[in-house]
């Protein structure tokens, strides 16, 4: 079987910054936590039980995408704040 890694790695791409846009739009509008979701992130990052040999580079995804969404957060309360 072969694989498009540059296909595969696109389509990787397009889901997170799917997940963080759902989860920025569900934070500002009341649905979620985002302290309490990104908090949650890290805690499963750290357990997943993923094979070996993906573990590794789906954890530091987890905490990746959870700092994207704490990075987020951030600005658009200092922009908020701006205005």
């Amino acid at each position: 079987m072969q694989v498009d890694t540059q296909e595969l790695a696109g389509r990787c791409e397009a889901l997170a910054r799917f997940a963080l846009m759902l989860a920025a739009q569900m934070e500002e509008a009341g649905v979620i936590s985002g302290p309490s979701l990104t908090a949650s992130m890290r805690q499963t990052a750290d357990g997943l039980s993923f094979p070996a040999e993906h573990r590794q580079s789906a954890a530091r995804t987890m905490r990746e995408l959870a700092g994207a969404l704490d990075d987020a957060r951030m600005f658009r309360q200092a922009r908020a704040g701006r205005a």
